[in-house]
């Protein structure tokens, strides 16, 4: 006897209402951990895991009726790209993921990210992940290997020449992790404007004490504060909506 999904049958009456039940996307604990006491690394690693997926479907909810693609300049791990994509499948607009990254790391800071007091921080090659590793940890995380190379678009490179391989439709959600003043303005030069009104612009690094390039980077951009932004309800990041 095939199997009867109880949410297929039940939208058949609710639909022509106006009214739908839908999956929800990307499992998100129910309720969030116990804060974590001093010295406690792996509490500490899941309520910023747990704030993180807040944030991030909070970032799909504002663009679930803007058509467009999903762009991340700064890559790292993946972590956030699987995110993204778990939380999309199956969404109200078919979206692709473009992950833009060197793959190799860091480029070379510039006085901007004043550089001189963060040395080991900025040293050019830190944070790689190869475009490889990104794609088995989508794959170990659960996302289908069909899905991966369906939906993810991986441009290998440093900026802004890598940037000459994307296809040039609009964007629903651009978000920058990128940590230096020279990346966030390659990207924010190229990419902000292919956003389109009602997207979102997401910066990882805004007003971090520890990233102080990124910040000098958006707001001579900006000509300022950007219009607008604002912090996510769930976790301290800045974004904000076209």
């Amino acid at each position: 006897m095939p199997r009867v999904r109880l949410s297929s049958v039940a939208n058949k009456v609710l639909r022509p209402a106006g009214l739908e039940l839908r999956r929800v996307p990307h499992p998100v604990p129910a309720a969030a951990p116990a804060p974590a006491a001093e010295g406690d690394e792996k509490g500490a690693r899941e309520t910023k895991r747990f704030k993180r997926s807040l944030h991030f479907r909070h970032l799909v909810g504002l663009i679930d009726d803007v058509r467009g693609a999903i762009v991340e300049c700064g890559v790292g791990a993946g972590k956030s790209m699987f995110l993204l994509a778990t939380m999309t499948e199956g969404g109200r607009h078919p979206r692709t993921l473009w992950g833009f990254d060197s793959f190799q790391g860091l480029p070379a800071a510039t006085p901007e990210d004043e550089a001189e007091t963060m040395t080991r921080k900025l040293r050019a090659g830190k944070f790689a992940h190869s475009e490889d590793d990104v794609r088995a940890y989508l794959v170990s995380y659960g996302m289908d290997e069909a899905k991966v190379a369906e939906r993810i678009v991986l441009v290998p490179g440093y900026f802004p020449d890598s940037f000459e391989q994307y296809d040039g439709g609009p964007i629903a959600l651009l978000h920058l992790d990128v940590d230096l003043y020279q990346s966030y303005k390659d990207c924010l030069e190229f990419f902000e404007p292919l956003v389109v009104p009602g997207g979102v612009v997401a910066f990882d690094e805004y007003r971090s004490p520890q990233w102080p390039g990124a910040a000098k980077s958006i707001d001579e951009y900006y000509g300022g504060p950007p219009p607008g932004a604002q912090t996510s309800p769930h976790w301290n990041r800045w974004f904000l909506v076209k």
